[in-house]
């Protein structure tokens, strides 16, 4: 005998989906927030070190060593001094635009390494591997969820950025790159989303497999590849 369904519409299962992403972000955000603020002090470090020149290269994402946690920990702890090194230039400096154009090439590049050039190669492999897995729930369950605690990562710099875009009245065409970039990221969250609830309220992949030979899924949509 199959698992009770818990929600019967496509909305209660959308709502339950995000419920899990905000419970998850809740229980690690001071994770998160930590690793974020030592991923970007150490680019800001290698940046200064490395010229003006090599500055407006494409940064390595260097994982930080566990030593500087506990320091990070302390560092975060006061939301005024968040980003110490990184003060909000007038609109028409052109170092800060350097570095905010520095930025969003820095989580494009995270996405694509992390995931695929293109979003609909991404989710095809992921498909195939859930329904690879088709017997093993517990497995299924952990590759979705992983799936979801990577994208939130990502759509949580792309977020932070746009705000401080905002909040330093930047328009044109950087803001709309930001918004971009969060958008892509809100998309792809919420296809990954989707086949997390075929996965917690499906006994098996017999509906999603269905779905997918249709083209029917959030991700095979013509607009989640651009």
């Amino acid at each position: 005998m199959g698992r009770p369904r818990l929600h019967a519409t496509a909305e209660e299962r959308a709502v339950a989906a995000r419920k899990y992403r905000q419970d998850y972000y809740e229980r690690n955000k001071k994770t998160i927030s930590v690793k974020m603020a030592a991923k970007y002090k150490a680019q800001r470090a290698g940046r200064k070190k490395s010229g003006p020149v090599k500055a407006a290269r494409l940064s390595g994402h260097s994982p930080q060593p566990e030593g500087k946690v506990a320091e990070q920990e302390t560092f975060m702890s006061d939301s005024k001094s968040q980003f110490p090194e990184h003060k909000i230039s007038p609109p028409d400096s052109t170092v800060h635009r350097i570095d905010l154009q520095q930025r969003i090439q820095d989580i494009r590049t995270a996405v694509v390494q992390t995931t695929a050039p293109h979003p609909e190669d991404y989710f095809e492999h992921l498909y195939y591997s859930l329904t690879k897995n088709a017997h093993d729930y517990q497995l299924r369950l952990s590759i979705i969820s992983d799936a979801l605690k990577l994208l939130e990562a990502h759509s949580l710099q792309a977020r932070t950025l746009e705000a401080e875009l905002l909040q330093g009245n930047e328009v044109g065409n950087l803001l709309s790159q930001g918004q971009e970039l969060t958008q892509k990221l809100r998309d792809m969250t919420r296809a990954a989303e989707e086949l997390w609830c075929f996965i917690v309220y499906d006994a098996d992949t017999a509906k999603l497999i269905q779905q997918h030979s249709r083209g029917e899924l959030r991700f095979q949509q013509p607009t989640m590849d651009k």
